[in-house]
C-alpha cells in the first residue's frame, strides 16, 4: 500500500476488475477474496483521507458525559496505527469530540502523539492480555477488563472498519444494554436466532452500557473462563456478550438487548463477505467490515471525504 497517495500498490489485474466495479454480489468470487480486496481498498481510502481529518477542528460532543470511545489497537506493526486514528477522529467529526481511550499492549510513539494534540480527551490503557495481531486477545480483554476502562453510563467501541456514518447516536442510549450488528444471514435466520435468544450481535462497532459490561466480566471470570474453548467461537466475546451470558436468567430479566430487526438499525455488516446489503432499506448509525465500508462508499463520500484516485466516478 502506498500511505503517501492512498492507491493500492502490487494491485494484480484481478484486484483492478474488483475495485473498479460492483463485485460483492458476484456468487462466483470467493468470500475472503472480497473480504481482501475490500481491507485493501479500506486502508487506502483512510489513509488518503487521514490528513484532512489532523486539520480540522471538533467540537465536543453532546454525548460527552454518556459515551467514551474504545478502541483496540493491535496491528502488528507501529506504523499501521493510522488504522486506528482515522476511526477516531472520524468519529469526531460525525458526534462531535468524545472522551477516548485506546486499549493496547504498549504505548507507540503514534499513539502518544495523538494524545498530545488531544490531552484531555485522549488515554492510553495498557491491558497485558492483548496480544499484537491477535484477536481472540482482544475478545479476552473484553471479558475481563472491558468495564475498567471507562466511566461514563456507555462505551461506543470503534475498529479499523467499523464506525458510525450518522450523527443520530441518541436514538439508541437508553434502549439496550448491547447492541451490535446482527451476524445472522437473512431475515428467516434473524427470526428463528430471536426467538431461540442466539442472535449473535457483533461487537466490532458496538453500544454498550458499563452495567452490563461489568456483570458480562464477572460472569466470565465466574464461569465462562472454565467452559470456554481457548480457541473456539465460543471464546469470542460478542457472542458471549450477546448469547451466552443470556442463559442466566437474571441477565434475560435486568439487561436489555434488541432483536435482530432493531439491531440493523444500529450498524449494517458483512462480515463473511456473504450477506446481500442491498436488502438494508435504510441507512444504519455505523458500518462494519470491509466489504459494508466497501458498499456504502458513496455514503461516506457523502461525508465529504476524497475518492481514491482514478475511481472518482466509482465513489460519487
Amino acid at each position: 500500500m502506498d500511505g503517501a497517495t492512498g492507491t493500492l500498490d502490487g494491485t494484480t489485474r484481478h484486484d483492478e476488475k474488483f475495485i473498479g466495479s460492483d463485485f460483492l454480489f458476484d456468487l462466483g468470487i470467493d468470500s475472503k477474496e472480497k473480504i481482501r480486496v475490500c481491507r485493501k481498498w479500506l486502508y487506502a481510502w483512510e489513509m488518503l483521507n487521514l490528513e484532512g481529518l489532523r486539520k480540522a477542528i471538533f467540537s465536543p460532543s453532546r454525548w460527552r458525559r454518556d459515551v467514551t470511545l474504545l478502541i483496540h489497537s493491535f496491528q502488528p506493526k507501529e506504523e499501521m496505527f493510522y488504522v486506528n486514528e482515522f476511526p477516531i477522529l472520524h468519529t469526531w467529526k460525525i458526534l462531535g469530540r468524545l472522551p477516548v481511550v485506546i486499549i493496547t499492549d504498549k504505548e507507540t510513539s503514534p499513539m502518544s502523539a495523538l494524545k498530545a494534540r488531544y490531552p484531555e480527551d485522549v488515554v492510553i490503557a495498557i491491558s497485558p492480555d492483548l496480544k499484537r495481531g491477535d484477536v481472540l486477545s482482544l475478545s479476552r480483554d473484553c471479558l475481563k477488563n472491558l468495564y475498567k476502562y471507562f466511566d461514563t453510563p456507555y462505551c461506543l467501541t470503534i475498529q479499523d472498519d467499523g464506525f458510525p456514518i450518522r450523527d443520530n447516536l441518541g436514538d439508541f442510549l437508553g434502549k439496550w444494554d448491547y447492541v451490535g450488528a446482527p451476524f445472522v444471514r437473512d431475515l428467516p435466520r434473524q427470526y428463528i436466532a430471536d426467538i431461540l435468544l442466539k442472535n449473535c450481535l457483533n461487537g466490532g462497532f458496538s453500544l454498550r452500557t458499563r452495567k452490563y459490561c461489568e456483570a458480562v466480566c464477572r460472569e466470565w471470570s465466574r464461569w465462562g473462563m472454565r467452559t470456554a474453548d481457548k480457541r473456539g467461537w465460543n471464546a469470542e466475546e460478542d457472542w458471549f456478550y450477546s448469547v451466552r451470558s443470556r442463559l442466566n436468567p437474571f441477565h434475560r430479566l435486568k439487561y436489555r438487548l434488541p432483536w435482530a430487526s432493531q439491531a440493523r438499525k444500529f450498524a449494517a455488516m458483512d462480515i463473511l463477505g456473504i450477506v446481500d446489503l442491498r436488502k438494508y432499506r435504510h441507512i444504519p448509525f455505523g458500518i462494519h467490515s470491509p466489504t459494508t465500508c466497501y458498499f456504502y462508499r458513496k455514503e461516506l463520500c457523502r461525508l465529504g471525504y476524497d475518492p481514491l484516485p482514478g475511481q472518482e466516478s466509482l465513489e460519487r
